[in-house]
């Protein structure tokens, strides 16, 4: 998971750096897409409103079941751009989600809390899709109480 982060990461800067990006304008956009939280979270739907140049509010929701194991996922995250350039918004975002885990008869439901910052890239060509990483930290319950990094990356589609 760390080398698909860092490669990711790379490919993110690698884009960033060579100028052929162009952002569609980011205000009153809505947005579909998907989202992938590590730390062994799952994979999530997610929706995007732009309902400013500087603010957008994400909701995100996944579930899985696996042989054995089931995990459901509900969440909001609140977006608030630092630095907005041609082709890429800075963010900071604060959020939370609600989960419920249950694995081969033992359950656990929690929350999690979380705060970091993120970057969000369009590219030229498709200047409705936006590529996002985000990295901060979060605050979780369920089987115990613990501070955690969190790192995610995705992509949605504003119309």
């Amino acid at each position: 998971m760390k080398f698909a982060a860092r490669g990711l990461i790379g490919i993110f800067t690698a884009l960033a750096s060579t100028g052929t990006m162009h952002a569609r304008p980011a205000a009153n956009g809505f947005g579909f897409g998907v989202s992938h939280i590590g730390n062994g979270q799952i994979p999530q739907l997610s929706v995007a409103w732009k309902s400013s140049q500087a603010t957008t509010l994400e909701g995100h929701s996944g579930f899985s079941t696996e042989a054995g194991a089931t995990h459901f996922e509900l969440g909001v995250q609140f977006n608030r751009n630092l630095f907005i350039e041609e082709n890429q918004d800075f963010y900071f975002y604060l959020g939370g989600s609600m989960n419920s885990r249950d694995n081969s008869g033992v359950s656990a439901s929690g929350y999690s809390l979380e705060t970091g910052a993120g970057s969000e890239i369009f590219l030229t060509g498709l200047p409705n899709l936006g590529l996002n990483f985000s990295g901060g930290f979060a605050l979780s319950s369920g089987g115990g109480t613990r501070l955690e990094t969190r790192v995610a990356f995705g992509m949605h589609y504003y119309f």
